[in-house]
């Protein structure tokens, strides 16, 4: 069986030398990709992985690398189109928007994302557009793969996060979503919430509980599935 992991967060040029930047870690990606590489049956884990993220120990872990939200379209649009993927966890935070064109208050444009705004403007204008939605190619794509999605939201109540995150799993065609809050996130804890599509929710406390919370409903629906298949 193959897995494509994503980890780490994307970032989007301003200009050549300033970014706009997701600061995921990875950690959790990475502990993922290694809590799926222990189990039989793993054979290969592509991991997709912005700059400076957490790699997975395992030597099943192939490394791709990406930047921005453009390479990693690039990257999933490959890897999904020249393997057969069991399943795909969806862990990366991806920018949702990118710089369009920068201008002067008046609306005269400065530049383009190629080269560099002079440090003597006083004042400038970022005009963002929306990003393509990486995770909606999943299902395009690769539709007998399990998709596990991630939906992180800031400072509401257990029910708006529940009710948010499996909004997003029914628009998305995803079999799992990990809901959590930065409120809930830091060095030492990581509260998350897998649910799954008939809405049964299985609570985790740190990164290692959801990466092996993960790692345990894939491969038990996927081993359910070659049973019924009668490969195993």
């Amino acid at each position: 069986m193959n897995f494509l992991v994503t980890a780490g967060g994307t970032t989007e040029k301003i200009d050549s030398v300033r970014n706009i930047t997701n600061t995921a870690t990875g950690r959790l990606g990475s502990l993922t990709a290694d809590a799926l590489a222990v189990r039989p049956g793993c054979e290969q884990i592509f991991y997709i992985c912005a700059a400076n993220s957490c790699i997975p120990k395992t030597a099943k872990a192939a490394i791709v690398p990406i930047t921005d939200t453009a390479s990693l379209e690039t990257a999933v649009r490959k890897v999904l189109t020249e393997n057969k993927i069991s399943a795909i966890v969806h862990s990366m935070a991806v920018s949702d928007y990118r710089v369009k064109q920068i201008t002067r208050p008046n609306g005269e444009k400065i530049l383009d994302t190629n080269g560099k705004i002079n440090s003597t403007e006083k004042n400038i204008l970022l005009l963002l557009e929306a990003t393509p939605k990486i995770i909606s190619l999943f299902p395009k794509l690769s539709p007998e793969s399990i998709i596990v999605g991630f939906k992180l939201l800031s400072g509401v109540d257990k029910i708006t996060l529940i009710k948010t995150a499996y909004d997003f799993l029914k628009n998305n065609q995803c079999n799992y979503i990990i809901a959590n809050d930065t409120q809930d996130i830091n060095a030492d804890k990581h509260i998350a919430y897998l649910i799954d599509k008939q809405k049964n929710i299985t609570p985790y406390n740190d990164k290692q509980g959801i990466a092996n919370g993960i790692a345990g409903v894939l491969f038990s629906e996927l081993n359910h599935c070659q049973r019924l298949d009668g490969r195993v």
